[in-house]
């Protein structure tokens, strides 16, 4: 087996343990964890010009501007009420042009899941965890890619000044 083909299919593997552990669902290419309105979608995206991927993490709301999202892989696909990519260095380990050992991949692997994707979908999966990463925002503690109508929207539906 080629090299490329076997570091793919161990960050694959692993990533699926991963999400699955913490109680994501398969759905299509991706996973998805959801909680009363709240789905969190994550999508594993390979680069189109090198051995890189990247973890897209995606919000969606049902409710929304009238949305009801069903739990389809086009929710995978589409962008999300909310949708960013995890960064550096959290995304040392979906490189798979460097050279690190499996140990290693798998280490950083553990640490991006544990550290950020995680932490942050649990936050998603409420209104108040949503309004607390979008004031950590406002504040300058995080760069999340919060929009003022999606959360003036979530507001709305969720009758909170």
């Amino acid at each position: 087996m080629e090299e490329k083909e076997r570091k793919k299919k161990l960050l694959k593997k692993r990533l699926a343990e991963l999400f699955k552990d913490a109680g994501f669902k398969k759905l299509g290419s991706g996973w998805y964890l959801e909680h009363e309105n709240h789905i969190v979608v994550l999508e594993l995206q390979a680069s189109s010009y090198s051995s890189l991927y990247y973890l897209n993490i995606k919000l969606y709301v049902r409710g929304l501007w009238g949305n009801s999202y069903p739990l389809d892989k086009e929710l995978v696909r589409d962008m999300g009420n909310v949708s960013f990519t995890v960064v550096p260095p959290y995304d040392l380990g979906l490189d798979l042009e460097n050279d690190l050992s499996d140990e290693e991949r798998l280490y950083l692997l553990e640490k991006m899941a544990r550290e950020c994707v995680l932490p942050l979908a649990h936050k998603l999966l409420t209104a108040e965890g949503v309004f607390e990463l979008y004031e950590e925002k406002l504040a300058g503690r995080n760069n999340l890619p919060f929009f003022d109508n999606v959360i003036n929207e979530l507001r709305r539906i969720r009758n909170k000044p």
